[in-house]
């Protein structure tokens, strides 16, 4: 019984069912957004692309995934993030099985991009909304299960994709590797749902047991350069490394085929 008081209160103190629960979404999230890389040599063979084209549907998807992180992340401070994290598991996903319909090299090239402005819509809102669900002092711990979900995503996406993609085509694997990210999406509102109710009783009760006070005034609003600033470095940092570790990861699978007469398969 000792053991499991104690097994309790460390998952407790990691964010119990929530962290869970976000780990699965970003899980079922990244399972999708992995794939076309691991599945490179197939979808290049399959539709008898050269280097050139092969990495620009590896950009197409980076740099628009990059750069929607902004408005996805706008868009999170304008309307409640339950939504937004579940538009964007849900376009993700979506995109996913577009991806399984394409029948071309510029058909693939758009959806991967379709795919990149939707991922904009998850990270920003999720980690934003698993903060607000634990106090300060475990949000190091809970945020950082919450990327371990992520990078599971990215590791069992490619081993389970490749192994199906041999025996049904990189198609469906599309198709089935979504699924999990379909699913998410009503869990996701569901969510929202309950704490909408919890909500809406913590402001009964707030307002039964409040003063007349005035409201504070705000004193002033926070300019975009007083927030860019501090992390100016640190972002750049990030982007640099992205652009080389990015960008030579992306090719390693072709590189293993090409140069090491690997199956693609």
């Amino acid at each position: 019984m000792a053991g499991l008081e104690k097994l309790k209160k460390v998952y407790h103190q990691w964010g119990g069912a929530t962290t869970a629960f976000f780990t699965y979404t970003h899980l079922s999230h990244d399972l999708c957004i992995g794939l076309h890389m691991a599945l490179l040599p197939l979808i290049r063979e399959d539709l008898g692309l050269n280097y050139l084209q092969a990495g620009l549907l590896l950009g197409a998807y980076q740099i628009t995934a990059g750069l929607s992180q902004i408005p996805g992340g706008w868009l999170g401070d304008r309307i409640n993030r339950h939504i937004v994290v579940a538009i964007g598991l849900g376009g993700v996903a979506l995109a996913a099985q577009l991806v399984s319909l394409s029948t071309n090299y510029y058909s693939l090239l758009i959806i991967l991009v379709m795919m990149g402005i939707m991922a904009g819509a998850y990270h920003p809102s999720a980690t934003s909304l698993l903060s607000s669900y634990v106090e300060e002092g475990r949000r190091g711990k809970v945020l950082g299960f919450h990327l371990v979900g992520g990078s599971a995503g990215f590791m069992f996406g490619p081993v389970v994709g490749g192994l199906l993609a041999a025996i049904l085509g990189w198609r469906f694997v599309f198709v089935i590797m979504s699924i999990p990210a379909l699913v998410a999406v009503p869990l996701v509102l569901r969510k929202l749902r309950q704490q909408k109710r919890a909500s809406d009783a913590a402001s009964v009760s707030k307002a039964a047991t409040s003063s007349a006070s005035p409201a504070q005034p705000i004193s002033g609003r926070i300019t975009l350069i007083q927030v860019l600033r501090p992390i100016a470095i640190i972002t750049t940092l990030g982007v640099l490394t992205q652009l080389v570790i990015g960008s030579a990861a992306g090719f390693i699978p072709l590189y293993l085929v090409d140069r090491h007469s690997i199956a693609p398969a």
